[in-house]
């Protein structure tokens, strides 16, 4: 969209001869702006003038002019003739101009019926009046320059995720087999001693004794833990959870992919599940040094080339949380080893961290505190797995710094002179 000359729509403030002050429209008390039209080429560009008098100063004395619209096919722009002004050149629409709702059908007509119809002309007959065919063709004015914003916003975005491979070909696997509640789901047999059953986390037969419903078990095939479920008795199950997958973006630069699943089953029917990436969190180096987190969540609302927004999803709606908005969930770790090797992250200990605390996660900000406190990696080493998300997750650096120098202390104290106990050092001693 081509820009409208300031410069040159200067000497256009008013092309056109004031309303004479004995007009009888100036006697309405709801009018406030008599609008007379023009068009003009300005700055080699064809254009729709709009001047907005007011009444004068004094009764029958010479209008006042307002406002000096300037109006191209495909953008707009007012001059504000009011000394006291803050703002001389105004964007706002005519609807807006005096911020106030409605505001070119209730307090503004036109002088002549010469110059509505000029309107109508240059608008190309829109409507049989003419503010409404202006206030449409300003709509669509904006609305292109909306899409052609987000277009532009959204281009960085589909630029940023080019490089992304896609997500692991068994991770629906696994989180049906690991990370989904597990059910044994049977028919029930009367007087039988064992009852034959499937495991719906490996899909296996077996049978078992002392079967009941909504009892507790063991799968005999992939030792999963899971719940009874007669076939005859239960009803709709539905479970949700949470997973966070770590894949290598760029050189130096990880992505937390945030994975959303859903299994539902209702009785009769076999059970379905679903899986979305619903948040997606880089951890790159900033221009100031420093690792920071740079999330994105996926949203349809004003998609032009892709779903993902800046920032995280909202975190509340209006009866409730938001499960989207959890970004604390299981790690999937078989490709930790693979996607770590060689980045800043290569020994910040994430798996055996993940499998020492053995509960959920936020996965991002263990990636930046890392980079901030290298000494992570030795609280891990040693199993201070509390010590270590304290300072991950709270940023209590000092306390854990002072008590990791006693525990290796005593442990170089305690230690053979022939034991090597430089493994947990490694050779960048950070602390």
């Amino acid at each position: 969209m081509e820009r409208i000359d300031k410069k040159a729509c200067r000497r256009f403030l008013e092309p056109v001869t004031p309303p004479s002050s004995d007009c009888g429209l100036f006697l309405v008390e709801s009018l406030k702006y008599i609008v007379r039209t023009a068009v003009k080429i300005v700055g080699h560009r064809r254009l729709l003038i709009l001047c907005l008098y007011a009444r004068g100063e004094t009764p029958g004395g010479r209008p006042k002019l307002a406002f000096t619209m300037f109006q191209a096919s495909d953008s707009f722009i007012t001059y504000d003739h009011d000394p006291d002004s803050k703002t001389r050149w105004r964007t706002a629409m005519l609807d807006n101009l005096d911020k106030e709702y409605g505001f070119s059908f209730r307090k503004c007509a036109f002088y002549s019926r010469p110059d509505e119809q000029r309107v109508l002309n240059f608008c190309k007959g829109r409507s049989e009046e003419g503010f409404n065919a202006l206030g449409w063709m300003q709509v669509n004015i904006r609305e292109k320059e909306c899409r052609l914003r987000v277009r532009r916003r959204q281009q960085k975005v589909v630029r940023e995720f080019q490089p992304l491979r896609p997500l692991p070909g068994d991770l629906g696997t696994w989180l049906g087999r690991e990370i989904l509640p597990a059910y044994f789901y049977y028919d029930a047999k009367k007087g039988a001693k064992k009852v034959r059953g499937v495991c719906s986390a490996c899909g296996q037969e077996s049978e078992l004794e002392g079967v009941r419903h909504n009892a507790k078990g063991v799968c005999p095939r992939c030792g999963r833990e899971f719940t009874m479920k007669s076939n005859r008795k239960h009803g709709f199950l539905c479970d949700r959870e949470t997973a966070s997958v770590v894949q290598r973006l760029r050189d130096g630069e990880l992505v937390v992919r945030i994975i959303k699943v859903y299994r539902s089953h209702r009785r009769g029917e076999s059970a379905f599940l679903d899986f979305y990436e619903e948040t997606r969190v880089i951890v790159r180096q900033a221009k100031d040094g420093k690792f920071k987190a740079y999330p994105y969540h996926h949203s349809s609302y004003d998609m032009v080339l892709t779903p993902w927004k800046k920032g995280y999803p909202p975190v509340m709606f209006l009866y409730g949380p938001n499960f989207n908005a959890e970004t604390c969930g299981y790690l999937y770790t078989r490709n930790l080893k693979r996607e770590l090797n060689g980045t800043p992250w290569q020994y910040c200990q994430l798996e055996p961290f993940y499998q020492g605390v053995h509960d959920q996660m936020e996965v991002a900000p263990y990636l930046t505190a890392y980079r901030k406190y290298p000494a992570i990696e030795f609280f891990v080493k040693l199993k201070l797995f509390w010590l270590a998300s304290q300072i991950a997750y709270r940023g209590n650096f000092h306390d854990g710094e002072d008590l990791l120098r006693q525990c290796l202390h005593e442990l170089s104290a305690n230690s053979s002179p022939n034991s090597d106990t430089t493994d947990v050092y490694r050779s960048d001693k950070s602390i």
